[in-house]
């Protein structure tokens, strides 16, 4: 589970600490646009990447990102601490651009595990530590991360924590951009939704491919929303295959298509929480069913208030440890159903500010009144 996120020189983030605390399975995330929510998952993605073995910092980060005030020579830095399985991993990388060059370099780059090093680098220089007193120093090239060329066994703590990247999400749902039917044939989609989720069908069907048995549990989860939901199915088409639905009174089959963009987050819903069950219950395949973390920016976008009630809270007790879920949100429906501890503010006064953060709980000692007062007078921020 993440214990700590550090995010140093990238976009308006200075010297940014996130600690959402142990065994902290639900987070919420408060605060203006522009306070740099969202910029959070951009890091998560990133992270990701180097976990699905994605070498070069092209791919990474883009000049875009360079701090918007600063020293923008100074290198972009990222850490994360993470437990996993009783083990505490610790990863660092730092990246610069020097001029004139088209692509960043690795400046920096670390990685420990219970604070014991697996390798260090500085450019393009890396030590490779081997058993209690061996090394190997070699040398990779300026613009590839280490990471993912580490080469260890299934069961190294180097596999796991690789792993562990791989599969974190990092979603915002675009119901009007989400697809009828399946567009790819990636063996691992069931851990890769799309930050839009365009691919939902595609990520549903190889779910329930692999898991038949999620199918009823996550056809009730749906009906606690769309009650008249009878059934559904996937058609062949001719280039792929199609999500169809059927309601009560009715035999025809109707598109995914037809449903509101609040009903198709049902779906995603649904599916994310069949996953986050599936972690306790089935032993992990080449990756799939191991714990996960998910930052899901603004899941309440499309919803109603009287949806709201049960629907943040499934999402809440759905992730139970060693999963952990991230929100954000700008609605005092779902803030109320976060207490304190763990719902944390991000603010920042004006455009050349970094974003600070505290726990509500923290921000509410020097705050009078009541929370809904504190928000729509603008007071929490």
């Amino acid at each position: 589970m993440l214990q700590r996120l550090h995010i140093h020189n990238y976009k308006a983030f200075q010297d940014f600490e996130f600690k959402p605390g142990p065994e902290k399975s639900s987070c919420l995330l408060i605060g203006k646009n522009g306070s740099g929510k969202s910029t959070i998952g951009d890091v998560f993605e990133l992270l990701k990447k180097i976990g699905q073995f994605e070498t070069r910092t092209e791919y990474l980060v883009h000049r875009r990102q360079l701090p918007i005030f600063g020293d923008a020579k100074a290198p972009m830095c990222f850490g994360i601490d993470v437990n996993l399985d009783g083990q505490n991993f610790f990863y660092y990388l730092a990246l610069d651009l020097p001029e004139p060059s088209k692509n960043f370099r690795v400046v920096e780059e670390t990685l420990t595990v219970n604070d014991a090093l697996v390798f260090e680098r500085k450019f393009e220089n890396i030590t490779l530590m081997r058993g209690v007193t061996g090394k190997s120093v070699y040398s990779l090239n300026k613009d590839t991360v280490s990471l993912p060329q580490i080469h260890v066994v299934d069961d190294d703590p180097v596999a796991l924590f690789r792993s562990w990247l791989s599969r974190i999400m990092v979603i915002a749902p675009i119901p009007s951009v989400m697809n009828d039917g399946t567009t790819t044939e990636d063996k691992n989609v069931i851990v890769n939704p799309e930050r839009n989720v365009a691919n939902l069908v595609d990520w549903l069907f190889d779910v329930h491919t692999r898991f038949p048995a999620t199918y009823a549990s996550m056809l009730e989860r749906i009906k606690e929303y769309i009650p008249d939901l009878k059934s559904f199915a996937y058609e062949p088409g001719r280039y792929e295959k199609q999500l169809v639905l059927q309601f009560d009174g009715s035999s025809r089959k109707m598109p995914f298509s037809v449903l509101s963009d609040g009903e198709k987050c049902f779906f995603v819903f649904a599916t994310l929480l069949a996953m986050a069950k599936l972690v306790d219950k089935t032993e992990p395949k080449d990756g799939l069913c191991s714990p996960f973390l998910c930052f899901w920016d603004e899941p309440d976008n499309y919803l109603s208030v009287p949806e709201l009630e049960t629907f943040v809270r499934s999402l809440r007790y759905g992730f139970q440890p060693p999963n952990q879920l991230l929100i954000t949100s700008h609605s005092l429906d779902t803030i109320i159903k976060y207490n304190n501890e763990n719902t944390w503010v991000i603010s920042r006064e004006t455009h050349l500010e970094s974003p600070k953060i505290r726990s509500l709980k923290d921000v509410r000692k020097d705050m009078p009144g009541d929370l809904a007062t504190a928000l729509l007078m603008g007071d929490l921020f």
